[in-house]
């Protein structure tokens, strides 16, 4: 039977200490899975951008500022799963610890006490629209320049022992031996390839002076000789200049579909791409309330069922809408059909299932077809008991179980 409330229910007059204690129980949760996922996603792009500093014999700096840039990006896309949890995890602890029987018993409906969770969506709607529609565009234009950065310094300034170093414009540079730090050389080994020919140089020592800012750098070499198209040419010292970077290859403009901001798109509305982009992300803030809608259901099923098969549902749940939204973003684009009608189509249908799911779930235990759906799922995944092994007998028997089998 469905729990009933003792006391009169509770109209909802604005926030009150309850609302603040239910907020923190949620954030808490919320917090550590926006930072379990954050460190998950940085390592894995670490692990790659290391792998390509190392292929580029790129100087570390630029590596820093594109993780840095990637944080607005990695905290929108897990900020809806996160809030999921949080929500599973404040409900379920709720339920288990009777404080949600207190509630009822005083009078707060599960309407009632959905309304900070609701309350909690609609603010981080507001934080998703911030972040998409300012912070990710900027951020993610700011690591594409810094991968280019990256990529386009080609070299650190610092020689590897034994190894030859193609320097670009036709100039390659090795040392037999090299100090720690990589910058002074012994038995020097230089060739420069100009329209007027091949220079080879050798040199007994060599320093490296390089200005990775200025993409620029200086050798000074001593006791050498010089094979030039001229001649022949013997030194106590020689100078070469050398640009290890062209100045001039500046990163293009931000302006490409995902570095604009809402405003940008909003001007550029008569583009199917845009206006489907602007669409896109309006919506994904918007689900952050339909995501508090579904949850409270899902968090107030009975208190004897796990809470794993909740959380399945839930990331299966977000992970199909987040496909839907993207199949319905690409189609608007495409001009296949207007962006509003299949991005907000598919956030609608999304609302009204969630919004049907919270109306028929009134209180703790209610009969339901997602209650069904997560019974079979925590039955599937815990070895039969001794009533189950009594009701599967008693079936194939053709009879009823015995008392105590039920």
């Amino acid at each position: 039977m469905p729990r009933q409330g003792g006391g009169p229910r509770t109209p909802y007059r604005g926030p009150s200490r309850i609302d603040r204690y239910l907020f923190m129980l949620t954030l808490r949760p919320m917090i550590v899975g926006l930072g379990i996922a954050l460190v998950a996603l940085l390592t894995e792009r670490l692990i790659r951008l290391l792998d390509l500093v190392t292929a580029e014999s790129a100087p570390i700096a630029p590596l820093l500022a594109m993780l840095a840039a990637l944080l607005p990006h990695y905290l929108g896309l897990a900020l809806p799963a996160a809030f999921a949890l949080g929500l599973l995890v404040a409900l379920s602890g709720l339920s288990s610890s009777n404080e949600l029987d207190a509630l009822e018993s005083a009078g707060w409906s599960v309407r009632r006490i959905a309304a900070s969770f609701v309350l909690s969506g609609a603010l981080l709607a507001v934080l998703s629209l911030v972040l998409s529609g300012f912070a990710q565009p900027h951020a993610r234009y700011a690591y594409r320049d810094a991968k280019h950065t990256l990529v386009t310094a080609g070299w650190n300034g610092t020689l590897p022992e034994g190894q030859v170093v193609t320097l670009g414009d036709g100039l390659a540079l090795s040392a037999a031996r090299v100090g720690s730090a990589g910058q002074r050389l012994e038995e020097v080994f230089l060739v420069q390839t100009r329209e007027a020919g091949e220079t080879v140089t050798t040199a007994a020592r060599g320093l490296i002076l390089p200005d990775v800012d200025a993409g620029t750098m200086r050798l000074l070499l001593e006791d050498g000789i010089s094979l030039t198209p001229r001649g022949i040419l013997r030194f106590e010292e020689l100078l070469v200049s050398h640009e290890i970077r062209d100045p001039d290859d500046a990163f293009r403009p931000r302006g490409e579909l995902r570095e604009r901001t809402l405003p940008e798109l909003f001007a550029e509305m008569d583009d199917p791409a845009s206006a489907s982009e602007l669409h896109a992300r309006l919506a994904r803030a918007f689900s952050l309330i339909s995501i508090a809608l579904a949850m409270v259901p899902l968090g107030l099923l009975r208190k004897r069922m796990a809470v794993w098969p909740r959380v399945i549902v839930a990331l299966v749940g977000l992970t199909l809408y987040h496909h839907a939204l993207l199949l319905a973003q690409e189609l608007g684009a495409a001009g296949h059909a207007p962006p509003a009608l299949t991005v907000w189509g598919t956030a609608a249908l999304v609302f009204l299932l969630a919004l049907w799911l919270y109306v028929t779930t009134p209180s703790q235990g209610t009969p339901s077809p997602l209650r069904r759906i997560l019974r079979g799922l925590s039955q599937a995944g815990s070895p039969p008991g001794p009533r189950r092994r009594g009701r599967a007998e008693a079936r194939r028997r053709g009879g009823a179980a015995s008392p105590a089998e039920r």
